[in-house]
C-alpha cells in the first residue's frame, strides 16, 4: 500500500512537471530572436568600429515595413585613465570605460524609452612587454563592446515585453480601420 502511494505521488509529480513545462511560459532569453527579427538599428552619431560591427550582427539596416521598434545610438564615450602609478611614476593599471547612449521606441506610435549602457575593465599593464599589453587591451575592448551590446539587447528584450500589448491593440485597429475603409 505504501509503494503504491508512492507510485502515485511520483506519477502525479511528473505530471505537474510536464503541464508547467507544456503550459507555454517563456523563458527569459528566448524572446530575444523574436524582438530582433522585428527590430532596426539607427545611429546618431560615430560608433566604433567593433561595436558597429557587433551591433550589425543583430539588427537589421534597412527599414522594413514589418519592422516594429527602432534602436537609436544616440552617443558613444569611451574613456581610458590611469588607475594606479608605479614608483618610477608609470600608468600601472588602465580603466578602460565605455558608456552608450541610446534610445529604443515603437515605429508605429508609442513608448519611447532612453537607456545608458555602462560597463568597463581594469587593465593591469606590463612596462616590460608592452606589446602583450596591447593585446590584453584589443581582447578586453571586445570583451566590453559584447557587454554593451548584451546590456542593449537586454533592455530591447524587457521594452518589447513592456509594450507588446500595446502594440498588438495598434495592430489590430489599423486593421480594423483598413476593413472600415474598403
Amino acid at each position: 500500500m505504501i509503494r503504491l502511494k508512492r507510485q502515485l505521488k511520483l506519477v502525479l509529480f511528473i505530471a505537474l512537471i510536464a503541464s508547467t513545462a507544456s503550459c507555454g511560459w517563456v523563458l527569459r532569453g528566448t524572446q530575444v530572436d523574436e524582438t530582433l527579427a522585428i527590430s532596426q538599428l539607427a545611429y546618431e552619431s560615430a560608433v566604433s568600429n567593433g561595436l558597429s560591427r557587433l551591433l550589425n550582427q543583430h539588427f537589421r539596416d534597412s527599414s522594413a515595413d514589418g519592422d516594429e521598434y527602432l534602436l537609436t545610438i544616440v552617443n558613444e564615450i569611451q574613456i581610458e585613465r590611469t588607475q594606479s602609478l608605479t614608483p618610477a611614476m608609470r600608468s600601472n593599471q588602465l580603466r578602460m570605460e565605455k558608456r552608450v547612449q541610446y534610445n529604443i521606441q515603437a515605429i508605429h506610435g508609442g513608448g519611447v524609452e532612453e537607456g545608458t549602457a555602462l560597463t568597463w575593465r581594469d587593465l593591469d599593464q606590463d612596462e616590460f612587454t608592452p606589446s602583450s599589453t596591447e593585446r590584453e587591451k584589443a581582447y578586453l575592448q571586445e570583451e566590453i563592446d559584447e557587454e554593451i551590446v548584451a546590456q542593449l539587447l537586454r533592455h530591447l528584450e524587457r521594452f518589447a515585453i513592456n509594450n507588446a500589448g500595446n502594440i498588438e491593440a495598434r495592430r489590430r485597429a489599423d486593421e480594423q480601420r483598413e476593413q472600415n475603409a474598403r
